[in-house]
């Protein structure tokens, strides 16, 4: 059963009781929000109704964000959203958002070790460390102020436009919302180990193998390692190193990181535990992800991977005892072969087939599809599979109006435009390729597999001959033979 030596919690006070995620991987992440608080009274419009909060990602040390959304439109792309600096009353380091000119305060914590008592007078943390994050002195007293200590977590501060604002006037409340967050992470940096147990790196990685020893080490051989956010982790005892037979986990290790035909790493893991669960349910998981099993023996840990075989047998007598096996044709399953999949597709899924993009010399380039697309302005997209510089990442700048909205002779557009990103893209391509919202990506699937043509699971059938034998009678009689 769950307890406290498999899934560790946070205390009431700070998060309910829930229990602290535990991931590996990327992931889409809001996390749980510990304080929020809006700004009021301030005798200032530009900071009037401004939103700040802190939320909660899970276990560190997290390597860091790469996309944040806000109220589903990008706010910031890693380092494409400059530093600036803005006067507003605080002096924070503001950054420039991508959807709202006036900018955000986002300051990431990776979820190291605090200090002792670090700026709990004074916040002045930004991140990545673990200190009082800044946005803490515009927060009620009534709210006590934490560090966090190994739980990696975000800050935000920002003004929010409603959609569709009529008006920007700082003082009205109705032209101002809550912020809703969500941001693609890399979650949890781990150890890295060459095949005689030294410690070769400390990074983020998808690598299943190392999520497998960073979670035996983390519940059940070395909890109590110290995090730094500069040195890294502590190394791992003698003791402990001895318990892994670094062999077998280094050399599943190179096999999941091999680039198969599809240019895709052979297996990546990108999974969350943000349920209460035993240490047994998470690494079943983990090997579950990379086909795979472990085993104990003589004290030492294996990992083992079910890697590939020789794909012919050559069955003969040899293999089985005199008279013990006889063929037979039953019928086995009488309904069809049905599966429904849940899975969360890693690549962007293909909204629109592309028949043309053409680009006048530093125009916005022109996108025709095959079909009438669901695309609107503003809208963050990717294309793939035209082979040229177009590949990659897009921002929809225009869309024609539909016409006829709503008649029967309605007519939705198949064109669009994007925001030009230079003059290094050919003038015209033609078919071929596709286009997708990034947003969906990671999105949850269900695809149906109905093999409906094999309903029944049986051996070889043979071809049944009829032939007639007569006899010295007037009368013949007939036989059925079968091969």
């Amino acid at each position: 059963m769950p307890n406290a030596a498999t899934t560790q919690s946070s205390s009431a006070s700070q998060t309910t009781g829930t229990p602290i995620p535990l991931t590996y991987g990327y992931g889409w992440v809001t996390g749980k929000r510990h304080v929020y608080h809006i700004l009021q009274n301030t005798n200032d419009s530009v900071n009037e109704y401004t939103r700040l909060g802190l939320w909660l990602l899970g276990h560190g040390e997290w390597d860091g964000c790469i996309e944040l959304w806000i109220n589903d439109l990008l706010a910031w792309n890693g380092g494409i959203a400059a530093p600036k600096q803005l006067i507003r009353g605080y002096g924070f380091n503001w950054l420039a958002a991508l959807d709202y000119p006036e900018g955000i305060v986002f300051n990431f914590h990776s979820g190291c070790d605090s200090v002792i008592g670090s700026g709990l007078t004074t916040p002045s943390s930004v991140g990545p460390d673990q200190g009082l994050d800044v946005l803490w002195s515009l927060i009620p007293p009534a709210v006590q102020p934490l560090d966090f200590s190994r739980i990696a977590y975000y800050t935000l501060m920002r003004k929010q436009p409603i959609v569709a604002q009529t008006s920007n006037n700082g003082n009205d409340a109705s032209q101002w919302t809550d912020i809703a967050p969500i941001g693609l992470w890399r979650a949890l940096r781990c150890r890295l180990f060459d095949d005689e147990g030294n410690q070769t790196g400390y990074a983020f990685t998808t690598n299943p193998a190392w999520h497998f020893v960073d979670v035996l080490l983390r519940r059940k051989l070395m909890p109590d390692y110290g995090l730094d956010v500069s040195a890294g982790p502590d190394d791992l005892t003698t003791a402990v190193r001895n318990r892994f037979d670094w062999g077998s986990i280094f050399t599943a290790a190179q096999y999941f990181d091999e680039f198969i035909s599809n240019g895709h790493r052979r297996f990546e893991g990108n999974y969350s535990f943000a349920s209460q669960t035993t240490l047994q349910a998470v690494l079943e998981q983990i090997l579950l992800n990379c086909r795979s099993y472990t085993t104990e023996y003589a004290g030492k840990i294996a990992l083992n991977c079910d890697m590939p075989r020789p794909s012919v047998f050559t069955f003969s007598r040899a293999h089985i005892l005199p008279g013990s096996w006889n063929a037979n044709d039953q019928m086995l399953h009488k309904s069809a072969n049905r599966y429904i999949a849940n899975h969360r597709d890693i690549l962007v899924p293909e909204c629109s087939s592309i028949v043309s993009i053409t680009c006048s010399y530093g125009a916005n380039p022109v996108v025709t599809t095959l079909e009438p697309h669901p695309f609107q302005a503003s809208d963050q997209i990717a294309i793939g599979g035209t082979n040229t510089t177009y590949d990659g990442n897009w921002t929809v700048a225009t869309v024609p109006d539909v016409i006829n909205p709503g008649a029967t002779n309605e007519i939705d557009p198949s064109t669009f435009t994007m925001t030009t990103k230079g003059t290094n893209y050919p003038t015209s391509v033609g078919a071929g390729g596709a286009i997708g919202l990034r947003y969906s990506r990671f999105k949850e699937r269900a695809p149906e597999f109905w093999h409906k043509a094999n309903m029944l699971a049986r051996g070889v059938v043979g071809i049944a001959h009829f032939f007639c034998v007569r006899s010295n009678h007037s009368l013949g009689r007939c036989a059925l033979a079968g091969w």
